[in-house]
């Protein structure tokens, strides 16, 4: 069984047009063990659909784990249909500051692959800040 939990959402300004933007950070755990961590950037005002930018953290998070024992993926979803884009990693946020960024085709032949989308639906239906774009 998963659990999340959930840091206060933020706001902040992009660097590229100095915009606001939301970011929403959570951890999910599965029967009380670390098991994803993910980052949701959604509302630029400079974008025009209500796509979540989603950096997902997976893999090995034991005490002795180090950032090659787990990768990041990003990911685009709509809110309200859940259509799922890959993305190139390597420009993420969270891209080689908590793990190895994975490129697109690395991610989709990934051998996870199948569980990261379960996890981004169990995502969507549990973060309430997320559910808002929705509407």
């Amino acid at each position: 069984m998963l659990q999340f939990e959930l840091e206060e959402t933020r706001d902040e300004l992009c660097r590229c047009c100095g915009r606001h933007f939301s970011t929403a950070i959570g951890w999910v755990f599965r029967d009380g063990t670390a098991y994803s961590a993910y980052r949701a950037v959604f509302g630029h005002e400079h974008e025009t659909s209500k796509a979540i930018e989603l950096q997902i953290v997976l893999g090995n998070w034991d005490g002795d784990a180090s950032e090659r024992d787990l990768f990041v993926l990003f990911i685009t979803f709509q809110a309200s249909s859940l259509d799922v884009s890959v993305m190139d990693a390597s420009g993420a946020a969270w891209a080689g500051v908590l793990a190895e960024p994975l490129g697109r085709q690395q991610a989709l032949s990934h051998e996870r692959m199948s569980e990261v989308f379960s996890l981004c639906e169990a995502i969507a239906s549990t973060d309430r800040r997320l559910q808002m774009l929705a509407v």
